[in-house]
């Protein structure tokens, strides 16, 4: 009867054993991708390039720092230094509960509102590069007006 309770005893010990080395094989066969694993390892990371996208832009878009008047943008508070926005971007993807969601283009995406601010984040489709970060519900620059005249060039 001793052997048997022994036996049984040592059940739960083995089985936990199982499913740990399986998970360790899952991992190594399919390792994590997702922008949420790769935040908890913090790895996710923000370029000098990208910084100057969000805050000042460039050829692609961007802008958004009060003040750049970037048409059709929208721009951080007059209240908001450059530092507060990187640093909200910084601290956005350091936070183990920040959510992300991955958009039909790939793109990982997660929202947060920061003092007042509802901010989105733009991952890279590997979710470890900020691409780009900019406020929702503030108002955006004027948009240029087209042309009535279509053959103007």
């Amino acid at each position: 009867m001793k052997r048997k309770t022994a036996v049984m005893a040592v059940i739960p010990t083995l089985v936990a054993m199982a499913w740990f080395v399986v998970g360790i094989v899952n991992t190594a066969i399919d390792p994590p991708h997702t922008a949420n694993q790769r935040l908890m390892r913090g790895d996710i990371h923000i370029s000098e390039p990208a910084i100057q996208h969000i805050l000042y832009g460039d050829h692609y878009g961007g802008g958004h720092l009060y003040g750049a008047n970037v048409p059709c943008k929208s721009e951080f508070p007059s209240d908001w230094s450059a530092d507060d926005v990187i640093n909200t971007v910084r601290t956005m993807t350091a936070n183990d509960n920040q959510n992300w969601r991955k958009e039909d283009n790939g793109y990982h995406v997660g929202e947060n509102t920061v003092r007042g601010v509802k901010v989105r984040v733009v991952l890279d489709r590997d979710g470890d590069d900020v691409i780009t970060a900019y406020p929702l519900n503030t108002r955006r620059n004027p948009c240029p007006r087209r042309s009535a005249n279509d053959n103007t060039p």
